[in-house]
């Protein structure tokens, strides 16, 4: 079974478990604390995932949800999602970039990201702020307007977000986060 955590209303979804994971819609468990007919579970993401602990879910989408979140319950979340799923399992997470208007202009986003803002859970991190362990793949997306150039700023994403982020923005990160148990 996959999680699809903060999955929202059915047509607010940019990303979903389904695509992500290439998984029918019947292995995919849809939490939220707003309800609706397509949600499976109406719930706080933090409360079903410590309720959930001891579980060996297959996955979980954080689809535009955990910059809702502040900085602690973000690693919190994670904590969380390395408990309850199986070694080897994916945390995906689309998360906008620090450049994208949305990013800096929604009401209730809690943090701007770049490029290396979850490498603290990495084995080698120098800097950890949990004993959990991922690896990560990233990838900064970017809009139709300069979809050409997605492929040479993930080749060189600390030459994108240092000289040329200001005048090119990003729309989200995705991040590939493979739980090492």
């Amino acid at each position: 079974m996959f999680l699809d955590l903060g999955c929202g209303k059915k047509e607010f979804r940019q990303h979903s478990a389904e695509i992500e994971f290439n998984v029918l819609a019947k292995n995919v468990l849809r939490i939220d604390n707003l309800g609706g007919d397509d949600i499976d579970v109406s719930a706080d993401i933090i409360d079903f995932l410590f309720k959930s602990r001891g579980n060996s879910y297959e996955g979980a989408l954080l689809s535009h949800v955990i910059e809702h979140f502040t900085v602690k319950d973000q690693i919190n979340i994670l904590e969380l999602c390395h408990d309850v799923l199986k070694n080897g399992s994916k945390v995906i997470i689309f998360y906008p970039h620090f450049s994208s208007a949305i990013a800096k202009t929604h009401l209730t986003h809690n943090k701007l990201i770049g490029y290396n803002t979850f490498d603290n859970f990495l084995k080698d991190s120098q800097e950890k702020y949990s004993v959990c362990i991922f690896d990560i793949e990233k990838k900064i997306i970017f809009g139709r307007a300069f979809k050409f150039l997605e492929g040479f700023f993930n080749n060189h994403p600390e030459f994108y977000e240092q000289y040329c982020s200001s005048f090119i923005p990003a729309w989200e990160i995705k991040f590939v986060m493979v739980i090492k148990k």
